[in-house]
Parts: C-alpha cells; structure tokens; sequence
C-alpha cells in the first residue's frame, strides 16, 4: 500500500483527508503552524476552515514539515492555494520528487510566475508523474456527507485506482479520466466565469440572464481549452459543465462571492480584504488572459472580466456590452 500525504491545512486539504483517512491506511498531513496541529488533535476537526468535518486524529500524521511529509508519502496531493505554492515549495527540488506522484487539487495558477500547477511542477521536475482532483464538488458539502462527485484524472493507471479506491465512498463517488491537462485548465477557467456570474448578481441581474451567461461561458470554456491543448473531449461531462455549473450557482462559491463584492461597488483591494478565502478567479483571468496573448480578443466573456478586475472598466458598462454579444 502507498502511503498519501495531504499538504494544505484549509477547507478543501481538510475534505480530502477526511476522505482518505479510514481505517486500512493513515495519511500524512502537512499545515502550516504547530498551534493548527494542537487545535485539530484537541477539536478533531479544522475548527477555522471546515468546522463540520469530523477528523480522527489516531488515522492522521500531522506535521509542520512539506520536506517531511514528501519523504514519507509516496502520493503527495496538494491542497494549498496555488498562490502559495511557490513559497511551499521553494526549497523543494527535483530529487526531492523523484519516484513521487504529484496530484493536484488546487484550483487555480501560480500567479507569481503566471504558471498553471501542472507548468509549475514540470519546471521542478520535468518528469512528473502528475494527476489532478476535480470537481464538481465543494469541500463543505462533503464535511456534511452530502452525495458528491469528483473526477481523478492521471496518466498512472496504479495511482488512479488507488486514489479512487480510497477516496470512494457511501456519498463520494470519483469518475477516472486520462484528460490531465484539460480537467486542471477547466478548474482553473471556471473560476473566471463564476467570479463574473458574481458581479452580474451583484448588479442586480436575474436568473435569466444568468442562465444565459453560464451556457455562453460553457461554450467558451470548450473553446479555450481546445485551443490550448487541442483533442476531442466533452464539455457536456461533469468535470467541465458540472464542475463549472456548482461554482456558478452555489453559495460556497468564493469566486462568486468575489464577484458579488465587485459588482456591488467594493474596490478589489476592500473585496480582498473582506474575504477569509483566496478567490483563485482573480489571480486566474490574468493569467489566462496572458496565456492566450492577442487571441484573448476572441473570447469576449474572459476579456470582459480582465477588463473589470485589472483595466479599471465599470463593471455595468461592461456586461451591458456583454450583454449583446452572448446568446
């Protein structure tokens, strides 16, 4: 049996532990300060981020340590904010991760160096045997053992069903997919659009419009994956349109609570400050915005969200002009 090791002490890290630790295996864990630690062996849950979700301290090896953690597990899933991933692992080389597999759950792009996570991990270890957890799933639902679904995708046949196996459960079922590259830039693109469904909330727009913005963004995110990594895959699947539709509609959604605060007027500066939780949509639209470079202009739902969050553009003139370009 390989041993997993979980690093990211926040709500979705909190989740998957939960999930993995049972009891066949333990699972190491890796948060950032030795008082988190004290606080879940004494609580038996992640009081601060997902407080619902039940932690059997006797089934965890926490620690403080990434390099420790790496040594020990054989699957290392990360769970940090992808904004913190390059001071997670900053003393981390390819040695390091040599014989390891890397399965990302974060949900957004290393802003720092403007990298999805797969790019980031390939330039410490170009050999990476890399897989990623998506959705569509909120971490919340499962702390209530609410029926979730979540998709593992992986070249690594033996990780997959390894992974599966342990993460499946009475209310969790996981889909395997070999589409790596496309289900992480999906997680990444649904943010952008989710962060936009926020504002137009927060605008005072309807279901209606909503509605029609959401199918719009499910076409356009098709369109932008195919560009950048160009094969046959369906959109329609649930670790696209499901994953996309859950961060859209729901109210765990940070990216759209994000952009709620933006479209009732907050600055960006007093919307970050008033958020517990990073909203990966924000650091992402710039990044995919770049990515795609003068091609951008053809994707007029992703350039009306850079222009709102980084041209300084009123977000009413904005998705007014949107308003007769989607159908």
């Amino acid at each position: 049996m390989k041993t997993i090791g979980v690093i990211g002490g926040g709500s979705w890290g909190t989740a998957l532990v939960s999930l993995l630790s049972n009891e066949n295996s333990k699972t190491y864990w890796c948060v950032r300060t030795q008082h988190h630690i004290d606080n879940i062996i004494e609580e038996k849950r992640n009081k601060k981020y997902l407080p619902n979700c039940f932690i059997d301290p006797s089934k965890v090896l926490l620690t403080t340590s990434v390099i420790d953690l790496i040594n020990a597990s054989d699957i290392l899933i990360v769970a940090t904010p992808a904004e913190f991933l390059l001071n997670t692992f900053k003393n981390i080389h390819k040695d390091d991760l040599v014989g390891k597999s890397i399965i990302s759950a974060t949900k957004g792009v290393v802003p720092q160096r403007n990298l999805t996570p797969y790019k980031f991990f390939q330039e410490i270890y170009n050999k990476v045997d890399y897989g990623v957890i998506s959705g569509p799933c909120h971490a919340e639902e499962i702390a209530m053992s609410r029926r979730s679904y979540l998709t593992f995708s992986a070249q690594n046949d033996r990780v997959s069903s390894l992974i599966i196996s342990q993460m499946t459960n009475h209310f969790v079922s996981v889909k395997k997919s070999n589409d790596v590259f496309g289900t992480e830039l999906s997680a990444i693109l649904k943010n952008i659009y989710a962060l936009l469904v926020g504002v137009c909330h927060g605008l005072g727009y309807g279901d209606n419009f909503l509605s029609v913005l959401i199918s719009s963004s499910a076409s356009e995110l098709g369109k932008i994956i195919y560009s950048i990594d160009p094969k046959e895959r369906k959109i329609s699947d649930s670790a696209y349109l499901g994953d996309l539709l859950v961060t859209c509609y729901s109210l765990h959604s940070r990216n759209r609570k994000f952009g709620n605060f933006i479209g009732r007027g907050y600055s960006i500066k007093n919307t970050k400050e008033s958020m517990n939780m990073v909203a990966e949509g924000y650091n992402a639209t710039k990044c995919i915005h770049e990515l795609l470079g003068a091609n951008a202009e053809n994707y007029p739902i992703l350039k009306t969200t850079y222009n709102i969050l980084y041209k300084n553009t009123s977000p009413k003139n904005q998705i007014k002009t949107l308003e007769n370009i989607i159908n």
